[in-house]
């Protein structure tokens, strides 16, 4: 199986965004995940009275966005 290659690393300008969870430790494969609201799965921890979890996918496109506002209020 071919390996991702990291690129460059993406500098946070945005905090985290919290997501209610909808499915506390689903098996899926190896492991236990909890499913968000946003319909992404994030690594379940052994805090079982955890209400909701940090989202890095929805994070991720949170930044794009205001990557892309930043740069259009800039032209």
């Amino acid at each position: 199986m071919a390996r991702k290659s990291r690129g460059s690393l993406r500098k946070f300008t945005v905090p985290e965004v919290w997501r209610t969870i909808v499915k506390k430790n689903e098996r899926q494969g190896s492991g236990l995940y909890d499913v968000l609201v946003c319909n992404h799965s994030v690594l379940a921890n052994d805090n079982t009275y955890r209400r909701a979890r940090s989202c890095p996918e929805c994070r991720r496109k949170v930044q794009e966005y205001a990557d892309l506002h930043r740069t259009s209020k800039a032209s």
